[in-house]
């Protein structure tokens, strides 16, 4: 999984919630001039908070209120997907999924991302149970490093509907 670390630096720029949201809202902003009307964005609260320690639920209100500001200025439909970063663990993950419930309205979505050998997709079982019963679709990536089993795995027990980096 070396090659996430080639992201790294790309959050380093996230050192406040305001630098969220400003990067939310130009997400959107980019989308409308290129000619875009409906985005699906994914983003890993832990992840982006990593860099300068921001709160996770910080980091998720300041996403949707940056995503939410940039709709309206340019008319552009989004849907957020929210990422569990499994790396981080299994802790890590669960506060990312309390901070994406605070907001279940403005979250269509549940995936996880990360570290598939060091923690495989069976840890996580009832953070899927819990998204599941928040009325949300489920992605997982699967296969970048653990091959075809954790396909199937998050096929047949994570309950994916759509699968990642397959």
């Amino acid at each position: 999984m070396s090659f996430l670390t080639k992201l790294d630096w790309g959050v380093k720029v996230l050192a406040s919630l305001d630098a969220c949201r400003r990067v939310a809202f130009e997400n959107i902003e980019d989308a409308s001039r290129n000619g875009l009307h409906y985005v699906e964005l994914r983003f890993s609260p832990g992840y982006m908070a990593m860099a300068h320690q921001l709160p996770v639920a910080g980091v998720v209100e300041a996403v949707i209120d940056g995503v939410c500001e940039g709709c309206r200025t340019f008319g552009v439909q989004a849907k957020l997907i929210g990422i569990m970063s499994r790396t981080f663990g299994e802790a890590a993950c669960q506060q990312e999924l309390e901070a994406f419930l605070a907001h279940r309205d403005q979250i269509t979505a549940l995936d996880l991302a990360g570290d598939e050998l060091g923690f495989p997709g069976s840890l996580f079982l009832s953070h899927f149970n819990r998204a599941r019963d928040a009325g949300w679709h489920i992605t997982v990536h699967a296969g970048e490093a653990a091959g075809p089993e954790s396909i199937w795995q998050a096929i047949r027990e994570l309950g994916r509907n759509v699968l990642d980096m397959a």
